[in-house]
């Protein structure tokens, strides 16, 4: 799933509009709206900052906005091993 497609998911989930989104984390009323709906069609990127904001906001973990989306057998594979590795290093 895209950083568009969560923050989407969760907006609804949280019953905001796109514009009190946008303003809640400081878009000007004129903006606010367009800005979140560039996000979420995903014609516009949120740096990592704004990502921060709307975290904050939607109430959930900035990891799960930034991680990336799995959608190859491939992808979930290499994921799975770095996590093996990376919990066999802490022991």
């Amino acid at each position: 799933m895209s950083i568009g497609d969560k923050i989407k998911k969760i907006r609804i989930k949280r019953e905001l509009t796109q514009k009190e989104l946008g303003i809640d984390i400081g878009f000007s009323q004129a903006t606010a709206d367009v800005r979140i709906a560039q996000y979420e069609s995903e014609t516009r990127v949120p740096k990592e900052a704004i990502l921060f904001k709307i975290a904050n906001v939607l109430n959930v973990n900035l990891d799960y906005l930034m991680a990336p989306a799995l959608t190859k057998t491939e992808e979930i594979i290499h994921t799975l091993i770095y996590l093996d590795e990376y919990n066999q290093l802490k022991f």
